[in-house]
C-alpha cells in the first residue's frame, strides 16, 4: 500500500510538472527574436539563462497564476526572453527543478530566414540605382521608394535605417520627393553611395514599419486597438565592383589650378601660393598636399576641403594656401594629380604650373660692420660704416685724441649701465633699436627674415605679422618687441 501511495505521488507530481518552449522556429535578420518557458508545477526553480552561445540573452518579464486540480495546487509560470542572433543557432536544453526533481527542456534548432522582397496589393517598397557595374570610389545615385493607396490611413510610418556597409553613402535633400500617381502616394528617398573595396558587394533589404487603421473596426470603441502592424521589405541591390589600376585612388572628373602672388619678391618677404582643385567624383579620398623647396622656409595653411550635392552629382573643393620665404632664387615645382575619368574610362593626369621665382638681395646696413679696404698706396683703411656714412681714420693724432674721448665716454656709459641696471631698468639691445626704427611693414618683415628658424616663437610671430594688414602695423611692431626682450632675457635669441 505504501509504495503504491507513493508512485500515485510521484505519477501526480509528475503530470502536473511540465517545461513547455514556446518559440518560431526561424528568425528575421536585424530583428528580436522573443522565446518563452510555460512551466506547470509546485516549487519551481527556474535555470539562469544569459547567454545563448555567443548571444546575450534579455528578459522581458514573467507572470504566473494558480490552479487547483482534484484537490491539490498547483502553479503555472511563463518567462519570455529575447535576442539578436545574425545566423542559425540552437536553443539547448535547460534543467528546470520541481520539488528537487530536475526536468529538462526540449532543443529546439533556429533558422535564419531569408528575406525577400514583400508582395502587397496596396504597398510597395524597392529599391533601385542606373548601374550596379561600378568602380570603387564611382558615384552611384539610388532610389528608395515605398509607396501606398492613398485611401488608406497609415497611423504610424518608420523606415529603418539601410545596411549601407562597405559603402560610403550620403543621403540627398530632395523637393517634392512625395508625389501622387496612379491612385498611390508615392515617397522618394535618394542617397549617393560610393563603393569602398572591389568585389560582390550587397545592399541588403531594408525594411518599413506601419500601421494602418482598420476601416472596419467600430470607430467608437475608444478602448480596442483598431490599427494592424505591417512588415514591408524591399528587394536587395548586388553591385560587381571593379577595382581602380594599381596606384589610383580618385574616380571622377577633377580640375585643378594653382595662383603665386608675385614671380618677383625681396629677400626676407613671404611669397603666397594657392592650390585650388574641384571635382565632380570622390574628392574625399585626395591625399593633403605637401610643398618641399630647398632653401626656402614654407608655412603652409590647413586644407579647406567642402562638399555640395550639385545636379544630383557629389561635388567637391579642396584649396590650401602655403606662404614661402627664401634668400635665393627658387622654383615652386609643378604639383600633379592622377584620377581614372569617369567619362573616358582610362587614367587622366593634370598638373598645376611650375613657377620660378626671383629674389632681390637686399642692401646690408648693419651699424657694426667694419670692412678692411686698402688705398691706393696699398695702405690698410678701416672703415666704420654708421647709417651708410663712411668715416676714414688717417690721422694718427686725431687718433690719441679719439682714444682719450672713447676711455672718457666708455666710462661714463657704464656709470650710467651701473645707474639704470640698479633702477631695473632694460637697456634695448641693436636688435630692438632696429625694430624700433622700422617704419614699414616690409622694412620690418626684411630685419626679422635674418632671425628666422633661430626660434620657433619668433617664427610663428614673424608669420602672422606677414599676413597681417599695413594697418595693424603699430600694434603687430609693439608686439614683436616683447617678445624679443623675453626672449633674449630668457637667452633664447
Amino acid at each position: 500500500m505504501f509504495k503504491f501511495v507513493l508512485l500515485i505521488s510521484l505519477f501526480t507530481t509528475y503530470m502536473f510538472s511540465s517545461v513547455v518552449l514556446k518559440s518560431q522556429a526561424s528568425f528575421t535578420k536585424n530583428e528580436a527574436f522573443l522565446f518563452s518557458y510555460e512551466v506547470s508545477g509546485s516549487n519551481v526553480k527556474f535555470p539562469e539563462i544569459k547567454n545563448i552561445g555567443t548571444y546575450e540573452v534579455f528578459s522581458r518579464g514573467s507572470s504566473s497564476k494558480f490552479y487547483y486540480v482534484n484537490g491539490k495546487s498547483s502553479r503555472q509560470i511563463i518567462k519570455q526572453y529575447m535576442i539578436y542572433p545574425k545566423a542559425d543557432f540552437t536553443i539547448p536544453s535547460f534543467i528546470f527543478e520541481f520539488d528537487g526533481e530536475e526536468v529538462k527542456s526540449e532543443k529546439k534548432l533556429i533558422k535564419k530566414l531569408k528575406i525577400s522582397k514583400s508582395k502587397y496589393k496596396n504597398f510597395d517598397l524597392s529599391m533601385s540605382t542606373k548601374s550596379k557595374n561600378i568602380y570603387v570610389g564611382e558615384e552611384v545615385l539610388l532610389k528608395i521608394q515605398f509607396k501606398y493607396k492613398k485611401d488608406l490611413q497609415l497611423v504610424d510610418l518608420s523606415l529603418e535605417k539601410p545596411d549601407f556597409s562597405n559603402f560610403w553613402f550620403k543621403q540627398l535633400d530632395k523637393k517634392n520627393a512625395q508625389y501622387e500617381e496612379n491612385n498611390y502616394i508615392v515617397q522618394d528617398i535618394y542617397f549617393i553611395v560610393f563603393a569602398q573595396k572591389e568585389g560582390s558587394l550587397v545592399i541588403p533589404p531594408i525594411k518599413v514599419n506601419l500601421q494602418v487603421l482598420d476601416p472596419y473596426s467600430n470607430s467608437f470603441s475608444f478602448m480596442s486597438n483598431s490599427g494592424q502592424n505591417i512588415k514591408i521589405y524591399s528587394n536587395d541591390l548586388k553591385f560587381n565592383v571593379k577595382a581602380l589600376p594599381q596606384g589610383i585612388s580618385l574616380y571622377g572628373d577633377f580640375k585643378i589650378n594653382s595662383s603665386i602672388s608675385t614671380n618677383e619678391i625681396k629677400e626676407g618677404e613671404a611669397l603666397s601660393y594657392k592650390i585650388n582643385i574641384s571635382a565632380y567624383g570622390n574628392i574625399d579620398d585626395l591625399e593633403d598636399i605637401k610643398l618641399d623647396i630647398n632653401n626656402a622656409t614654407i608655412y603652409a595653411n590647413k586644407a579647406d576641403l567642402k562638399n555640395s550635392i550639385k545636379d544630383s552629382l557629389y561635388y567637391g573643393t579642396y584649396s590650401k594656401s602655403f606662404s614661402i620665404i627664401s634668400d635665393e632664387d627658387f622654383i615652386i615645382p609643378s604639383y600633379t594629380l592622377k584620377y581614372f575619368d569617369k567619362n573616358t574610362k582610362s587614367i587622366k593626369i593634370i598638373k598645376t604650373k611650375e613657377y620660378q621665382i626671383k629674389v632681390i638681395k637686399n642692401k646690408k646696413n648693419n651699424v657694426d660692420n667694419v670692412i678692411l679696404q686698402k688705398n691706393k698706396n696699398n695702405k690698410v683703411e678701416q672703415v666704420n660704416i654708421i647709417k651708410e656714412k663712411i668715416i676714414y681714420k688717417n690721422d694718427y693724432k686725431f687718433n690719441i685724441l679719439y682714444f682719450i674721448l672713447g676711455s672718457i665716454f666708455t666710462f661714463i656709459l657704464i656709470k650710467i649701465f651701473k645707474y639704470k641696471n640698479t633702477h631695473k631698468k632694460v637697456v634695448e639691445t641693436k636688435l630692438l633699436k632696429l625694430v624700433k626704427l622700422s617704419n614699414s611693414k616690409n622694412v620690418l618683415l626684411t630685419l626679422l627674415s635674418k632671425y628666422i628658424n633661430k626660434n620657433i616663437q619668433l617664427d610663428e610671430k614673424i608669420f602672422i605679422f606677414e599676413k597681417s594688414d599695413e594697418k595693424d602695423f603699430k600694434n603687430e611692431k609693439k608686439e614683436i618687441m616683447l617678445l624679443i626682450k623675453y626672449l633674449e632675457k630668457e637667452g633664447k635669441l
